[in-house]
C-alpha cells in the first residue's frame, strides 16, 4: 500500500471512530414517541427518585391557557434534573397540530430563574398520540418558589391551531450545590522591629440543603417527595463536553489525513 493510501485510509479510519462520541450529543436525552388509531392510556410514570407530580383530574394546556403551577412544590439552589416528563392528547378530524409541545421553567416571584427544553412535538398520524422524555438539567442558584408546566405558544412561534395537550406526570430531582471552604494565607512584615505574621482567612460558601419535605394533597394533585432528595445525575456537562471535543479532534485529524493524501496523489 503506498503512503498516500495509507494516509487516506488512515484518516477515513479516524473519521468513523468519532462517530461513536457524537451520537451521544447529537441525541441526547431519547425521548419516545408513540400513537395510536384509538385511545389508549398514556404511559404511567416510571419510578421517580425525586419528586414526582401527576394531575388529578387532567388538565389540558393550549395557547388559550398556556401555563399551570405545579401546586406546593418549591425548590432550593441546586441541580435540578426532569428525569421523566410525561404528555399526551386525543384529537378528532386528523387535524395536524405542528406544536403541541411543553417545558419547566422555575421562577423566584416575577424572576425566571431557569428553564427546559421543550418537549418533542406529538405524532400527527393517528387520533391518539404520547411522549415520554427527559427534559435534562438546570442550575440554579436562588429558591424557586414556582415551578410552572409553560405551553409552547408561551416561548415558541407556533401554527394556528391551539396544539393543546395534557401534561400526565413530572419526576425532577434535585441535587444541593456542595459546601466549599476556601483558606487563604498572606504574610504581613512590619519595619521596626522586623517581624512576619501570618494572617489566615477561611472563607465559607453557605451551604444549599433541601427542607424536609412532606406528601401533600393540593387542588386533587398528588406531589410526592421523598424526605431526602439526592438522586445521582444521569447525565453531566462535563461528560458530554469532553466526547465532543474527542469527536471534533478525530474528524479533524481524519480530513485531513484525507486531504494531505489525496494532495499528495493529484501532485504525483
Amino acid at each position: 500500500m503506498t503512503p498516500n493510501r495509507r494516509a487516506r485510509v488512515a484518516g477515513i479510519t479516524a473519521i468513523i471512530a468519532a462517530i461513536p462520541f457524537l451520537l451521544p450529543a447529537a441525541v441526547g436525552a431519547t425521548a419516545l414517541l408513540g400513537q395510536s388509531s384509538g385511545y389508549t392510556a398514556p404511559p404511567a410514570p416510571s419510578a421517580c427518585a425525586g419528586t414526582l407530580w401527576t394531575p388529578n383530574p387532567a388538565k389540558a394546556l393550549s395557547t388559550a391557557d398556556s401555563r399551570f403551577v405545579i401546586p406546593g412544590l418549591t425548590l432550593q439552589p441546586g441541580t435540578l434534573d426532569v428525569t421523566e416528563f410525561v404528555a399526551w392528547d386525543g384529537r378528532s378530524g386528523g387535524v395536524a397540530e405542528k406544536n403541541e409541545q411543553l417545558r419547566i421553567e422555575y421562577w423566584k416571584g416575577s424572576t425566571l430563574l431557569a428553564a427546559t427544553p421543550a418537549t418533542p412535538d406529538l405524532l400527527d398520524d393517528e387520533a391518539f398520540a404520547w411522549v415520554v422524555t427527559p427534559l435534562g438539567q438546570v442550575d440554579i442558584f436562588e429558591t424557586a418558589d414556582r415551578v410552572e408546566i409553560v405551553h409552547a405558544s408561551e416561548f415558541m412561534a407556533t401554527d394556528a391551531t391551539e396544539n393543546s395537550l395534557y401534561p400526565k406526570s413530572v419526576c425532577i430531582t434535585w441535587t444541593p450545590k456542595q459546601t466549599q471552604t476556601t483558606t487563604t494565607v498572606t504574610q504581613v512584615t512590619t519595619t521596626a522591629p522586623t517581624t512576619t505574621v501570618q494572617q489566615v482567612v477561611t472563607t465559607a460558601v453557605p451551604s444549599t440543603t433541601s427542607p424536609t419535605t412532606v406528601v401533600a394533597q393540593v387542588l386533587g394533585e398528588t406531589l410526592e417527595a421523598p424526605v431526602v432528595q439526592q438522586a445521582a445525575l444521569a447525565r453531566t456537562g462535563g461528560q458530554s463536553t469532553t466526547k465532543a471535543g474527542i469527536a471534533i479532534g478525530l474528524l479533524g485529524f481524519g480530513a485531513g489525513l484525507v486531504f494531505l493524501g489525496r494532495r499528495k496523489t493529484a501532485g504525483a
